[in-house]
């Protein structure tokens, strides 16, 4: 089984200050919104080739507290 994914985050706060201020109101103007995929593979010759996967969202504060490769 291979395990991989990935994810993408978009800071709004960003957005507000450096693109265009779009209006949001606090505390809606400093959320940072995050989606994570994760996706399963099998290897083995039964079900070779067959991707399965999942999807998280979140809209918060994210804290990073450990990455790994």
């Amino acid at each position: 089984m291979l395990e991989w994914g990935f994810a993408v985050e978009y800071g709004l706060i960003f957005l507000q200050e450096q693109v265009k201020d779009i209006g949001l109101p606090a505390p809606f103007n400093r959320l940072i919104p995050l989606i994570e995929f994760s996706f399963e593979t099998a290897l083995n010759r039964g079900e070779e080739g067959q991707t399965t996967g999942t999807m998280f969202t979140k809209a918060g504060p994210v804290k990073i507290i450990a990455a790994s490769i």
